[in-house]
């Protein structure tokens, strides 16, 4: 058995977050580490002294948890709106100068004709 792969393993095993995973996931990471199934079963072994402890101090902490929660109200759960997402509008289309001039000229010749009309129609 090689001691350099085990006590990772055990370490592995005694996580918290790792206790409560199904023991199918926990070999097959183990494998996937390349560890032989002798070296899993001792990892196994010498994870379980020390998960009957902690078990018991979950256990008692879990109980507590759990009276503390039944003691207070049930509240329905939130419900929020659908995130509604808008695309930016896409950049406004610029003029050139040339044209912005060109438009300039055009509508001040047809302002003066319009003012001439108006005169001439007057007199």
């Amino acid at each position: 058995l090689r001691e350099d792969m085990l006590k990772p393993a055990v370490s592995f095993l005694t996580s918290p977050n790792v206790q409560s995973a199904d023991k199918a996931k926990k070999i097959a990471f183990l494998q996937k580490k390349g560890l032989t199934q002798a070296e899993i079963d001792e990892a196994f072994k010498r994870a379980g002294d020390n998960t009957t402890h902690s078990l018991s101090t979950t256990t008692s902490a879990n109980n507590n948890a759990t009276n503390t929660i039944a003691s207070r109200p049930m509240v329905p759960p939130r419900t929020q709106a659908p995130q509604i997402i808008y695309q930016p509008l896409p950049p406004t289309p610029s003029m050139p100068a040339e044209k912005v001039f060109a438009l300039a000229v055009v509508l001040g010749m047809s302002a003066f004709g319009l003012t001439a009309a108006v005169i001439g129609i007057l007199k």
